[in-house]
């Protein structure tokens, strides 16, 4: 896994055998979270920590790379009473 600085996006990002890694707390509390958010919007990533997997898109293009809806149903996600809390 490496970090570099991203030319475009103009921020540092993680990758790991072709996928991001999660920044800290981005998508999800876990350290083993992988991703990657798309163009529009658009977010998929899994957690094996709390056994999910979790993928987001929708039927307008949003003009930001990491969706606020999408980051708002992933907390929702994690915050839900039914979800499996891992141990970390």
């Amino acid at each position: 896994r490496s970090w570099a600085w991203d030319r475009v996006l103009c921020k540092p990002i993680g990758f790991s055998l072709g996928f991001v890694k999660d920044e800290p707390h981005l998508f999800s509390p876990n350290p083993h979270t992988f991703g990657h958010p798309g163009a529009g919007g658009t977010l998929g990533f899994a957690d094996p920590d709390a056994g999910i997997g979790f993928g987001y898109t929708m039927n307008r293009m949003d003009h930001r790379l990491r969706s606020p809806r999408a980051l708002a149903l992933a907390h929702a996600l994690y915050t839900s009473p039914g979800l499996r809390r891992a141990s970390r």
